[in-house]
This record gives structure tokens, sequence and C-alpha cells, in this order.
């Protein structure tokens, strides 16, 4: 075998080596790209799965009033999950005022119910009556007299409490007629 014949043979090997180097490098690219957008899928319905257990307990705690009571009648706050729930609230807002002071229930253990002190008619009973709770994982929660269910966050310079009312405002300026929505609450938090 030549010299010649044998040089160019080294540099055919090596050729095709580098060749091969440069297929392997790209189909591993491909494949990391496409395991990384696997990732991020999985990424995404584990946060998916995290909100829906995070909100399983909360869907669970509800406003309703009892079907066998006649007018005048109170909201009833219903816990039908299997954990309790705390610092259970009532608020109540009537068009054209501030809302009043949160009628607090406490503790209502799984499958209870707790009823208000405060008497509506019928139509009105749940109209303009928001309920704010703390779940078991000790998240705060918000339901809004048309069945919302909300997560309050807390903010370091505003309690659950002052933005539970700021959102019933809200909630009323969407759900009133303007002429008698509540004024706009304060927006220094209470000390």
């Amino acid at each position: 075998m030549s010299l010649i014949f044998a040089t160019q043979l080294t540099a055919v090997a090596t050729l095709a080596l580098a060749v091969l180097a440069l297929a392997a490098a790209v189909l591993a690219g491909l494949a990391f790209w496409r395991q990384s957008q696997e990732v991020g899928l999985l990424q995404q319905q584990n946060k998916r799965d995290t909100d829906e257990r995070r909100r399983a307990q909360a869907a669970r705690v509800f406003l309703v009033t009892p079907p066998d009571q006649g007018p005048p009648v109170g909201p009833r706050a219903r816990n039908a999950s299997d954990f309790p729930v705390y610092d259970t609230k009532f608020w109540y807002l009537n068009p054209g005022s501030d809302p009043s002071a949160p009628e607090y229930l406490g503790t209502i253990m799984p499958g209870d119910a707790s009823s208000a002190e405060r008497l509506f008619s019928a139509r009105q009973a749940l109209k303009y009556t928001a309920l704010t709770f703390r779940d078991a994982a000790g998240l705060r929660w918000v339901r809004w007299p048309d069945g919302v269910l909300q997560e309050v966050r807390d903010e370091p310079e505003s309690g659950p409490e002052l933005r539970a009312i700021r959102g019933l405002y809200e909630f009323m300026e969407q759900h009133v007629p303007s002429s008698t929505a509540p004024r706009k609450p304060p927006s220094a938090s209470p000390n």
C-alpha cells in the first residue's frame, strides 16, 4: 500500500468520523430540545394539579340559605370538605352604605354549617353576603355573593380583611347600579 493511499484513506476516515460526530451532536441537541419541551409541559401540568389541590377544600365551602326556613332568612356557611375551615366570617354590604363589621363564625368542622345572626328577606339573604375563611393549609379565601371563589393573598401593607372589603366594593361596583353603589374603601391599612 502506498503512502499516498494510506494518507487519503486516513483523511476519508477522519472526515467520516467528523460527519458522524456532527450528526450525533445535532441529534443530541434535538433530543435535548424535545425533552425540554416535555419537561415544560410536565411543569405546567404539575402547576395545574397543585392549583386544583390547593382549591379543592375551598371549593367545597359555600353559602346557602336554609330551605325549610321562611322569611326572614339568614345565610349559612356550609363546609362540605373533609377538613375544618378557620376564621370564618360573613361580610355584609348594603347598597349605598359602608360594609358592616364582619360577623365572626369561627371554625366550621367538616360537614357542618354555621348560621348568621343577621336576617334578610329571602331574595337578599345571599345577594350582599360574602364569606371569608382560612382553609386547613392556611390559605385565605373569599366566596363572593355570586358564588365565585377567590384566593386572598396577603399584601405587606394591608391585611386580608381590608382586601376582602376592597373586593366587596369592586363586586358591588360591577353588580349594583351606580346610584346605589357604596363609597370607595379606605386605602390605608387599619392599625
